[in-house]
């Protein structure tokens, strides 16, 4: 497990608390989309005395732990209509209701060989497209699992 530290520094006058450093949600937001969180914590509340310009001056620490995604996850909801393939393939796959990359990579090679009009070749040219998006056929409920 990883962490990474965000600070916020807030502003107290007589009109009341104004955060300086207002992009932390958005930084904050951004980073735990790309990342599975286990946990946030509001680690350390520091207020400083008072500054020369009259003003007292407040941080705040976030402390976020993570696990990384791997970068596969990010593709799996894709549309099958993303990958460059030939239209009766396309039409296999629809018919077979694999509407998406995850569906499709939780195929084995066998399973698509005994679709028709699925040949090697079509599999070898599927699995060159799952690449394209770091994807493969037969991928292990594990990695599929979000």
């Amino acid at each position: 497990m990883k962490v990474k530290i965000f600070r916020e520094l807030a502003r107290i006058t007589d009109g009341g608390l104004s955060i300086i450093d207002d992009d932390i949600e958005n930084r904050m937001s951004e980073f735990v989309q790309t990342v599975n969180v286990k946990s946030i914590h509001q680690t350390q509340t520091s207020t400083a005395s008072p500054h020369q310009d009259g003003c007292l001056y407040v941080t705040t620490v976030f402390s976020v732990w993570y696990e990384e995604i791997p970068s596969y996850n990010k593709n799996l909801d894709l549309s099958v209509s993303v990958l460059n393939i030939d239209p009766r393939t396309m039409n296999c796959l629809a018919s077979r209701k694999l509407s998406t990359l995850r569906l499709v990579c939780a195929k084995t090679e066998n399973d698509y060989l005994e679709f028709r009009p699925f040949g090697v070749n079509k599999v070898k040219k599927l699995n060159q497209e799952l690449a394209r998006f770091g994807l493969r056929i037969g991928m292990s409920a594990k990695e599929l699992a979000d």
